[in-house]
């Protein structure tokens, strides 16, 4: 048998969800934020899947040999770790602009996006 090693870093977005793993079409655990799961898998050609929510990934085709160690990883939007930073900075930039100059940036963007 060849080993499938499945890694899930530890990571922001996503914190309390879990992935659930598709092996040839059909569901086989689930991976919590991380988490490292091994699953024995035949000598072969298999097919490969997360899903979490209503999305999921790409299948992934992958060719196992006996005794071989496949390691894929699992994780959310990379640039996920920014946006909060980000929405949190912008707010209080805007906040700060209304308070002391009297001047709304948000009304602004809205009046240029729109």
């Amino acid at each position: 048998m060849g080993t499938l090693r499945i890694e899930r870093p530890k990571e922001y977005i996503n914190k309390f969800r879990n992935y659930i793993i598709i092996l040839d079409g059909k569901k086989v655990g689930k991976i919590a934020e991380g988490e490292v799961k091994e699953f024995d898998v035949s000598p072969g050609r298999h097919s490969l899947k997360f899903a979490i929510d209503w999305t999921s990934s790409k299948e992934e085709e992958f060719t196992i040999l006996e005794e071989d160690i496949k390691v894929y990883g699992v994780s959310g939007f990379k640039a996920a770790k920014w946006m909060m930073p980000l929405a949190l900075g912008l707010i209080i930039i805007g906040t700060v602009l209304d308070f002391l100059l009297g001047f709304d940036p948000f009304i602004y963007f809205v009046a240029v996006i729109f």
